[in-house]
Formats: structure tokens, C-alpha cells, sequence
């Protein structure tokens, strides 16, 4: 069981280590270019320039990277298969952390030619008497059509001891978010990665240059602010777990008491991810935390005003509740919150405080 965890572990930190990087390459992207994760292999950079068009293996791997190594024989299979079309790519590039083996005949491989590298291939080939399973792969490699292995390991680039994460993610800091307080580019940094993670949910998982371009655009007007540091809301709506354990919570019965129950999913849902967003360790934390304060007793007095005029016109309560939860938030220093956060307030207003209620009768 233990290896089984530890095998567990060592494939999601090379997946996150596969992500990082192809969050760098967004960076290289053009209008019109798009990334893809997962289609032809780890990724891939599809371009209108031929010269960007790349098809990229990640690995991060400690052991050197020697003459048998699987990391570039597997590698080099798996770009012979039938079913992988080289070409619609440039170049491939195999891209690992590992440094040379002191003694590899790989080391030079992106100084050759096509003949010079099949030869690097056939002289390592040669030289083994192991019967491994590398072994035999290299054979039927060097077994299969001479044309077409030329025409890959001429498109094959080595790219090795290339940087970890923590570099990677330190270098995009340092060249990409000049705009952004220090403070605050962790947190813009993590939601980068939230957001090609969030991508790998849909059909085909890619991330085109529109699509990063309006991401980087939107996390920029929230992180930019050097006083004020915003947490993420994306207005889930709550799961049946989650209603069953908010069930009997204050803003919640006020809610049924108006028979409007439909309304009850997303509301929890609104007041979870507030109630969480005050408990995240945030830069600025306290002035989050302030500035939260005065925009709930503000939502608060607003509420009051348009409580009273409904209930002195007999106003429907559910149509009370939609005027509020549903209007747009009010600014907070030029920036509009989003609306689970407006209504996340809301409902902990309701929750905390027994005089406000949505029943106007």
C-alpha cells in the first residue's frame, strides 16, 4: 500500500510539473494559437506560424539521463506510434529535469543531423546485451520504417535539467507580472494554474491565446491594487451534503418562511464561499476583512431602505428577495464585487442578525 501511495504522489506532482509548464507556454502563445493538454501527449502548441507548432513531453525525473534511459526511449516510441501525426509539428521536444548521463551518446543529439541521430540510435543499440524491456523496444524502434523513424528523430529536441516549479513559477513572476504588487502575485499565480486545471473539465482540454489573454486581463484588474487584495468567488451553488448540514441555519429558515425554497441551493452556496473567503490567509487579509465590514453594514442599510418600502406597498417577499439578491453589486473602490460575494454578505447578515428577515407580512 505504501508504494502505492508514494506512486500516487510522484504522478500528481509530475502532472502539476506538466501544468506549470504548459502555463509557461501560454506566454509564447500568439492571436490565434491554441494549447492543448492531453491530445497528441503532454502538449501541444498548435499555431498558424509553422515555426511554433510543437509537440511537448514533460518529465520530471531525478535519475540521469543515460543511453537506456525509458524517459527517451518511451518517448521516441510513442512518437513512432501510427496514430501520432508529426506533421503538424515543428519540432518535438522532449523536456525533462534530468541532467546528462556522464557517459550518454545523447548528450550532443541536438548538434546532429537525421542520419547522425540514427546512428547515435543504432550505436546504443548495439552495445547492449540486456534483455530488458528496454531492450527489446529499442529493437522493434530500429526495426520499424527507416524513412519514417528519420523523419521523427529529425524533428526530436532534447531539452534537459530544465527548471522545477518553484523556478518556473518564480521566473513568470519576475518577467510576466510586473504590474503586480509583490504582494499579491502568489495568489494571481495560483489562480493561473486553478484556471487551466478548471479547462481539464470540459470535452478537449486547451487553453487558446483569446481565452488566456482575457483570464490574464481580468486577474490583473483584481490583483493589480496594492491596498486591496480580493479572494476568488465563483458562485457554486451548494450540494446536497451541504444543504442537509445548513439546513437549520437562521438565513435559511428565513428563506422557507417565504416558501422559497428553490433559491435555498444557491443561497448556501453564496454563504459558504464567503464564509470561506474570510477564513483564507490572504495578503491585505485585514484590510479584506475591513473593507468587508463596511460593504455589509452598506448592503445592510440598503436593504433596510427597500424593506420598508415593500412592506408598506405589501410587496411579494420572494420579489423583495430577487430585487436584492439578483441587483448589481454596488461598487467597492471602482471594483465590482461579484455577486456571490454581495449575496454571501447577505445571507451571513441574515444569519447574524435577528431583526433583518425577507418576510414582509
Amino acid at each position: 500500500m505504501k508504494e502505492t501511495k508514494n506512486s500516487a504522489l510522484i504522478t500528481s506532482q509530475a502532472f502539476h510539473y506538466q501544468n506549470i509548464i504548459a502555463l509557461e507556454k501560454c506566454f509564447d502563445m500568439q492571436e490565434g494559437d491554441i494549447i492543448y493538454i492531453e491530445k497528441d501527449g503532454d502538449i501541444s502548441h498548435h499555431s498558424d506560424n509553422s515555426n511554433k507548432r510543437n509537440q511537448i513531453e514533460v518529465k520530471d525525473v531525478q535519475a540521469p539521463l543515460t543511453n537506456h534511459h525509458e524517459t527517451f526511449w518511451k518517448t521516441l516510441k510513442n512518437w513512432l506510434a501510427p496514430e501520432f501525426n508529426h506533421n503538424q509539428y515543428k519540432n518535438l521536444i522532449l523536456h525533462t529535469t534530468q541532467p546528462f548521463g556522464k557517459t550518454t551518446q545523447l548528450a550532443d543529439w541536438n548538434n546532429k543531423n537525421s542520419q547522425e541521430k540514427l546512428q547515435i540510435l543504432k550505436n546504443i543499440c548495439n552495445s547492449s546485451t540486456s534483455e530488458s524491456e528496454i531492450a527489446k523496444m529499442q529493437k522493434n524502434i530500429l526495426n520499424a520504417s527507416e524513412s519514417k523513424l528519420l523523419e521523427i528523430i529529425e524533428k526530436i529536441v532534447l531539452i534537459t535539467e530544465s527548471a522545477n516549479k518553484n523556478e518556473i513559477l518564480n521566473k513568470i513572476k519576475s518577467d510576466k507580472l510586473l504590474g503586480i504588487p509583490e504582494n499579491n502575485q502568489q495568489i494571481f499565480i495560483e489562480n493561473l494554474i486553478g484556471f487551466i486545471y478548471e479547462l481539464g473539465n470540459k470535452g478537449v482540454w486547451s487553453i487558446s491565446y483569446s481565452m488566456f489573454k482575457e483570464k490574464f486581463i481580468d486577474l490583473t484588474s483584481r490583483f493589480s491594487r496594492k491596498n486591496f487584495t480580493f479572494p476568488e468567488f465563483k458562485g457554486g451553488v451548494a450540494t446536497d451534503q451541504e444543504i442537509t448540514e445548513n439546513g437549520t441555519k437562521a438565513f435559511v429558515t428565513k428563506i422557507k418562511d417565504i416558501d422559497y425554497g428553490e433559491v435555498i441551493p444557491k443561497a448556501i452556496g453564496n454563504w459558504l464561499e464567503f464564509t470561506k473567503s474570510l477564513a483564507q490567509d490572504l495578503d491585505n487579509s485585514p484590510v479584506y476583512h475591513d473593507t468587508t465590514r463596511k460593504y455589509h453594514n452598506e448592503l445592510v442599510d440598503q436593504y433596510k431602505g427597500k424593506y420598508r418600502t415593500a412592506k408598506r406597498n405589501n410587496k411579494n417577499p420572494q420579489d423583495l428577495y430577487d430585487e436584492i439578491i439578483d441587483s448589481e453589486p454596488f461598487l467597492i473602490d471602482n471594483y465590482r464585487p461579484p455577486f456571490s460575494y454581495r449575496n454571501g454578505i447577505m445571507h451571513e447578515a441574515m444569519d447574524t442578525n435577528t431583526d433583518l428577515k425577507w418576510d414582509t407580512k
